[in-house]
């Protein structure tokens, strides 16, 4: 028998995991993001379905907000990786972020 009242029940099924952005630091629901993943430090991937395994870090649909993390290294610190992210990750993070709507 569950303890929770049906009310704390239903507020909890309505609720959505709100992630930060490594770029600006605002914070949205999830699914409002583009996510990016590293398992075990090796290469990021753009992760559309939110399925890859690993450690993600999340950007704001935004392309000022890509350019702000791969400046400020907020995806390194994220992802925690020990190198820098690849160059070619900024136009596969474009190419999402075109594909998602840039807003």
């Amino acid at each position: 028998m569950s303890t929770r009242s049906s009310a704390s029940q239903s507020q909890q099924r309505d609720t959505h995991p709100v992630r930060t952005c490594a770029g600006c630091g605002a914070k949205k629901p999830q699914r409002e993001m583009l996510r990016i993943a590293s398992k075990d430090g090796a290469a990021p991937v753009v992760d559309v379905q939110f399925k890859a395994a690993g450690r993600g870090a999340y950007l704001c649909r935004k392309k000022d907000c890509m350019e702000r993390a791969l400046q400020r290294r907020g995806l390194e610190r994220t992802l925690k990786l020990k190198t820098s992210v690849p160059a070619a990750m900024r136009s596969e993070i474009e190419q999402a972020l075109g594909v998602m709507g840039d807003g």
